[in-house]
């Protein structure tokens, strides 16, 4: 449990090292599989299984702790969390009251959500996924049993075979459900049964090498992995079958045994549970109610931290619970859990209804939050496609006059978000327009973001549509490129840090990979090809190419908001960290420019000046995130984008 809970920690503060210590989740689901396992066979062949009791026993193990933690997060919340993030952790508390956070998190997985690290309860999602195996498993192995152990032990075998298969499938096609869903994630604790019936046939055997082997892959996961590993999939056998290995093998005689029967990591694994349960909430206050970034230092305060307030509540919480004292009957732990889920619902429903009680705040915010909300009202989005959804027609996502066509949008989220104001424009001019756009995908032929369904397809179609389409007079492209090429969050260097996953892209099937030179000159020379095909073959039609939109680092209605609250001035992104950033794919339009049906609409002179680039102008947000204008912000790139249209 030491080895699964530290690399966690420290993956989530941050530690470059650590890139790979998501992994540590996955150990938690072997060990868990194989410590239930190994229970209820000993309970079904002993004739004293009872599924009340076994019950009891997770509610007893599991409750305690989360709730007591859940409790503690409730008055940070109230005080420092803004509406949306209020509201968002009220949801989190009725979907883990329900054993539901996995399901919860999945929905609330789309491109334009939150920031992970703002979610003091996202890790729950863990837990959901093994109380759904908690109530499933023991079920389906008694009702087999009769079958004979030898039989329940390849059903097990060809249903985990299943869920791996499955998982293989989906993080190519469906990524976030396979990140979220037990049914992509079973394998795994399915492996740990797996070991608990040759543990239960033949003991632990000592093999120094195998054990030693089982250690060695599972902190080659936890170093050498990292966001752009596909998972789960096949790459998590690495650190499963380490553990695995490590509970067939690991005789307490073997020199890894010994290794990890320290008496610190002992006392780590004692404590893990609560540890997993203390270091999200503290790393997401910390980012919540901290101006800037958390710096580094004060990450690993928090770890430690966590280890601290977990040797508390494991001393204090976890272990009197445990066991029923006395002759004390199961009722109490099951009507004391169902209080407690009530309260939690109660919260979560006032504060899901209530918006995240914005009354808490003072009237400058309350105008911010106003602001807001009328952007949502303008940013529907309904015709940007997310990830794994199926291309529309052209005749669809029609916005502007009530005319045929004349222009189209194509790229990512960043030519999107134009749509609103540029609608508006377009019917002053009695002319429309049809947007195509999909998350995450650059419109570069050939190439595909692996997770993301169909980005080579999706942008070959709109190429053989636009061949065919004679109304279509104009081409809008626009997307967030210097993500794409450097494959690097933004950093703003006021301690604005972004926190994105990164993009697994493959050009011809083939993988875009470092040094960082080659991957960028990779990509721009796809993206020159594919804007010289489109100018070239289709001469009568005009492109507009939209610079990068200058990125802000942090989300800036909260950031704006936050700043009211410590009566600050929220200070704007340098220009140089922009002009460093877009260097090469300044240098790049520049060339593209002089195309002959080719114009680019230069976004830094529209939203900068010479020493930086604005996020508000007064109390007004030029963004509704960290990186996309709002309504307002858009309109001036619009201003710029009717000047050719007239």
């Amino acid at each position: 449990r030491a080895l699964a809970v530290l690399p966690v920690i420290l993956f989530h503060a941050g530690f470059a090292w650590f890139s790979g210590g998501f992994v540590g989740v996955d150990v938690f689901f072997v060990i868990s599989g194989y410590l239930i396992t190994s229970i209820l066979i000993e309970d079904i062949e002993n004739n004293r299984f009872s599924i009340t009791r076994f019950y009891e026993r997770r509610a007893r193990r599991i409750l305690p702790a989360l709730f007591f933690i859940m409790l503690a997060c409730i008055p940070f919340a109230w005080l420092w969390m803004l509406p949306q993030q209020m509201e968002d952790f009220s949801q989190s508390l009725i979907a883990v009251s329900l054993f539901l956070s996995n399901v919860l998190f999945f929905s609330e997985s789309g491109y334009f959500v939150a920031a992970e690290e703002a979610k003091p309860l996202l890790h729950t999602w863990s837990l959901a996924v093994e109380e759904q195996y908690y109530l499933l498993f023991p079920v389906f192995l008694f009702a087999v049993w009769r079958f004979g152990k030898n039989k329940v032990f390849w059903m097990i075998f060809v249903l985990a075979a299943m869920s791996l298969a499955l998982s293989e499938w989906a993080w190519r096609n469906e990524p976030t459900a396979n990140f979220y869903f037990i049914i992509t994630r079973a394998w795994e604790l399915l492996a740990g049964s797996i070991a608990a019936f040759i543990v239960q046939k033949r003991g632990v055997a000592k093999n120094n090498v195998l054990a030693l082997v089982g250690l060695a892959a599972i902190l080659f996961a936890v170093f050498v992995y990292d966001e752009t590993t596909p998972f789960p999939s096949v790459y998590a056998l690495v650190p499963v079958l380490g553990v695995v290995l490590l509970i067939l093998y690991g005789d307490k005689e073997t020199w890894i045994a010994r290794l990890l029967s320290t008496r610190l990591l002992v006392g780590l694994g004692l404590i893990s549970y609560s540890a997993y349960l203390w270091h999200q909430p503290l790393f997401a206050f910390a980012h919540i109610r901290l101006f800037a970034a958390p710096s580094a230092a004060v990450m690993a305060g928090l770890a430690l931290l966590s280890l601290l307030l977990a040797a508390f509540s494991w001393k204090y919480v976890e272990q009197p619970f445990r066991k029923p004292k006395g002759d004390r009957k199961m009722s109490p732990i099951f009507i004391s859990a169902a209080a407690m889920m009530a309260l939690f619902i109660g919260f979560g429903v006032y504060g899901d209804k209530t918006e995240g009680a914005p009354q808490r705040f003072s009237g400058d915010l309350q105008a911010i939050i106003a602001a807001q909300k009328t952007e949502d009202a303008h940013n529907t989005r309904e015709c940007h496609l997310d990830i794994g959804t199926v291309a529309h027609k052209f005749t669809e996502c029609k916005f502007g006059a009530d005319v045929t066509p004349s222009i189209l949008l194509i790229g990512d989220s960043h030519v999107s978000m134009l749509s609103p104001p540029l609608g508006d424009e377009m019917k002053a001019l009695n002319i429309s327009a049809v947007t195509r756009t999909k998350g995450h995908c650059p419109f570069i032929r050939n190439l595909n973001n692996d997770g993301r369904a169909g980005c080579a397809a999706f942008n070959d179609n709109i190429i053989a549509s636009l061949q065919k389409s004679e109304d279509i007079k104009t081409i809008i492209l626009a997307m967030r490129f210097p993500y794409y090429i450097s494959n690097e969050s933004f950093d703003n260097t006021l301690g604005g840090v972004e926190h994105r996953s990164k993009n697994r892209f493959t050009i011809k099937g083939k993988p875009v990979r470092a040094p960082m030179a080659e991957r960028k000159a990779a990509i721009l020379n796809a993206y020159s090809e594919t804007v010289k095909k489109l100018a070239l073959d289709n001469p009568e039609k005009t492109l507009l190419i939209v610079a990068p939109i200058p990125e802000q680092g942090w989300h800036v209605p909260n950031q704006l908001m936050k700043a009211k609250i410590a009566n600050l001035v929220l200070p704007n992104v340098p220009r140089h960290v922009y002009d460093q950033r877009n260097a090469e794919i300044t240098a790049w339009l520049k060339i593209m420019d002089d195309l002959p049906n080719v114009s680019i609409i230069d976004t830094a002179r529209i939203l900068c000046d010479e020493a930086e680039c604005r996020a508000t102008i007064g109390d007004a947000m030029l963004y509704f995130d960290d990186d996309h204008l709002s309504y307002y912000g858009a309109s001036f790139v619009v201003k710029e984008i009717v000047k050719h249209l007239k």
